[in-house]
């Protein structure tokens, strides 16, 4: 009896000294290994094999990555148009109006069946008081006149908007920069006012005034109000482009048509204030190109505070 528990001590012992033994080799063998590692260069630890998975599958590049980076901003871009219609005035603005924009933009031919992408464009006229709307098939090139959305109310006068709380309208080139679906005038698109000509042309010690919108309701102190009926409709359009894939809605802003037979009477009735005419003739040039042509100039602000056209238009090009 005896005998049989000496053995059994000795075999368990016999387990606890090779136990032992195994451990303290594989730390020596991976201490070693770590000194090994740490004195290669990055270039040969990136060929050691490695069970961190993470690392494993980041090093696999997958034969459709592009495509799935194209899907991934595909997603991101109709997510929008699901982030809108989160909110009610949203939801029901489409309820009302979705049916009549795509009916619009079908019978212009701009959208089909199988192409529902496009880009918009506004141009606002401020003594017609009006906003043309303007969109193209987003492999078009030229813009189809859309509609027109009158202004409610207004404020100011022809001439830029120089300081904060003059109640001036801006004009210049402009892009939508915000939608806003809980607007306290139902329904709003921000302006990216001001730009650098603003920042150069204003008061920039008084302030040159912010949060431009075209908006809903009939109030106004520089902002343009087409009502909560319409800007139900334009906000529809703007949200489609958006999510269509269209980064920048241009906003042009001008004071009149400009003309020439339009400008030469308003530089005799502006004939004291040459600040603004020399500003409005930077302004004719953009207005004039999209005449021409019915495409969106490409437009350099300058540190002198003018625009500059620097497109040359081709007649010729096809729609």
């Amino acid at each position: 009896m005896k005998l049989q528990k000496l053995v059994i001590l000795f075999i368990l012992l016999l387990f606890v000294f090779l136990g032992i033994e195994y451990c303290s080799r594989n730390i020596l063998f991976s201490s070693g290994k770590k000194k090994e590692i740490d004195n290669l260069t990055e270039k040969q630890q990136d060929t050691i094999p490695t069970l961190n998975l993470l690392s494993t599958f980041t090093l696999v590049k997958s034969p459709n990555s592009e495509k799935n980076k194209e899907n991934d901003t595909e997603n991101k871009i109709t997510s929008f148009e699901t982030e809108q219609l989160k909110f009610s005035r949203v939801r029901t603005a489409y309820k009302e109006k979705e049916d009549t924009v795509k009916k619009i933009l079908t019978e212009k031919g701009i959208i089909n069946d199988s192409i529902a992408e496009f880009d918009m464009y506004l141009r606002v006229i401020k003594a017609e008081k009006i906003i043309e709307l303007w969109a193209k098939n987003r492999k078009a090139k030229k813009y189809q006149f859309i509609k027109t959305y009158d202004f409610c109310a207004t404020s100011g006068e022809l001439g830029p908007k120089l300081k904060a709380g003059d109640k001036q309208i801006p004009e210049g080139f402009y892009f939508i920069d915000r939608f806003n679906p809980k607007s306290n005038y139902y329904l709003s698109l921000g302006l990216n006012y001001p730009n650098k000509v603003d920042k150069i042309l204003g008061d920039t010690l008084t302030g040159l005034g912010s949060d431009i919108f075209i908006h809903g309701s009939c109030v106004t102190v520089g902002s343009i109000p087409i009502t909560d009926d319409k800007i139900k409709e334009l906000y529809v359009f703007a949200v489609k482009a958006r999510s269509g894939g269209q980064r920048k809605i241009a906003v042009s802003i001008f004071p009149d048509r400009l003309t020439e037979a339009n400008f030469e009477v308003m530089k005799k009735q502006y004939a004291q204030k040459s600040k603004i005419i020399k500003f409005w003739e930077t302004l004719q040039k953009g207005y004039q190109y999209f005449e021409k042509c019915r495409e969106l100039p490409t437009i350099v602000m300058s540190n002198k505070g003018t625009y500059k056209i620097i497109s040359k238009c081709n007649e010729n090009t096809k729609e």
